[in-house]
């Protein structure tokens, strides 16, 4: 994906990742632990848990090395100090349970092609832990805050080869990496996975 156009979309959702962040977090359940945010859209969630929750120890992790350094700039410019890490989302090389929460935003442009991304983030997650994937703005959005952004979001996504899926198609990923067990379908806010070792 193109560095611009990344960076593009991550600055049009920025008053979105609060909502996304509060969302993952109430299912999560807690507001403090080591939290991962995977893809080429991190940084706004990661930005928010930073500013808002001092207990929260986050870290990055995007398999693009441009984006990885466009991100790591942007938070220190924001008085951030935050591990940027530039590995494969499928193959981490990041120790088991290593992680309370993981969040990866956009996934579907990932795990479409890339369905082993699940197991990897089923390893990386604690015995407690959780994690948060799929896409959306997250409940709780004002309307008046999506339809800032709706149009040109949908143009920017799209040109960025956005891929939908159906529920079906979702649950179909899901048992072809044997995590149905695991997993939990939420559609409030977007369509989201909730992943767990114990659910």
């Amino acid at each position: 994906m193109e560095l611009q156009a990344l960076i593009d979309v991550n600055k049009l959702w920025h008053k979105i990742y609060p909502y996304t962040s509060e969302h993952a977090l109430s299912l999560f359940g807690r507001k403090s632990g080591k939290v991962l945010e995977m893809g080429v859209f991190s940084g706004g969630i990661t930005h928010y848990l930073a500013k808002t929750y001092p207990e929260i120890d986050n870290t990055i992790l995007t398999d693009d090395p441009a984006f990885s350094l466009a991100v790591s700039d942007w938070l220190a410019s924001e008085g951030l100090s935050v591990p940027v890490l530039t590995r494969p989302l499928y193959d981490t090389g990041l120790s088991d349970a290593s992680f309370d929460l993981v969040i990866l935003r956009g996934a579907f442009f990932f795990i479409v092609d890339e369905p082993k991304i699940l197991n990897e983030i089923y390893r990386l997650i604690r015995n407690d832990g959780m994690a948060f994937v799929g896409g959306g703005f997250g409940k709780g959005v004002p309307d008046e805050t999506i339809n800032e952004i709706k149009v040109e979001s949908q143009i920017q996504n799209d040109n960025l080869g956005r891929r939908r899926v159906t529920i079906d198609q979702l649950r179909g990923i899901v048992k072809s990496v044997g995590l149905e067990k695991n997993i939990k379908i939420h559609e409030e806010g977007g369509v989201w996975l909730e992943i767990r070792k114990d659910i």
